[in-house]
Parts: structure tokens; C-alpha cells; sequence
């Protein structure tokens, strides 16, 4: 509650995104980024405020990228959380394309 708040677009996290030069994604080969919803949403503020993603580090061993299933697999450890980490993310207007094109 306190990171979200309650405009999650207000957020420290989407504030911090919107003041950056660049958006560093560090993937590591141990845990799936794209299955952790507070990284899917910062995507989703990286997105939305048209940074360009520099991504290093390599992904776990087969890693699926197919939209709905990401989704429906993703977790956090709150469950208000992942209500409204999800709604971030649905109402991208970039649309859930535009977190994994980049």
C-alpha cells in the first residue's frame, strides 16, 4: 500500500522510471523476471512512459514470453498487490506487447 499508493502511476516506483535516462532490465539465470508482477508492472511504467529498455544477464532455461500465460503465472507476495500490479499492467496503453517487445 505504502509503495503503490493509491495512484500506483504516482508511485515512487513510476516517479523514479519517469526522472531516468535509461531503464536497466538485469535478468539472472536463477529467477524468471518476466513471473514476478512487480516487474512486469515496472515495465508496464517503463512502457507507458516510452523508455527504452537496455537489457543485460541471461534468462532461466526455457522461459516462456507467450502474453496470457506469463500473466496467469505471475506472482507477488501480496494479494491486494497483485490485483492492482495486474490492472497496471491490462490497462498499459502499450498493452502487454509492449512490455516484452522492447
Amino acid at each position: 500500500k505504502v509503495l503503490l499508493g493509491v495512484t500506483p502511476h504516482l508511485s515512487p516506483f513510476s516517479k523514479a522510471i519517469d526522472n531516468c535516462d535509461d531503464f536497466w532490465i538485469v535478468r539472472n539465470a536463477n529467477s524468471n523476471m518476466f513471473l514476478r508482477l512487480w516487474c512486469l508492472a515496472e515495465l508496464s511504467f517503463a512502457s507507458e512512459q516510452n523508455r527504452k529498455a537496455k537489457i543485460i544477464g541471461s534468462m532461466p532455461l526455457r522461459t516462456e514470453l507467450s502474453g496470457v500465460a506469463l500473466m496467469a503465472n505471475a506472482t507477488c507476495t501480496d494479494p491486494d498487490d497483485r490485483l492492482t500490479l495486474t490492472d497496471i499492467i491490462n490497462s498499459s496503453s502499450t498493452g502487454f506487447r509492449g512490455l516484452i517487445s522492447k
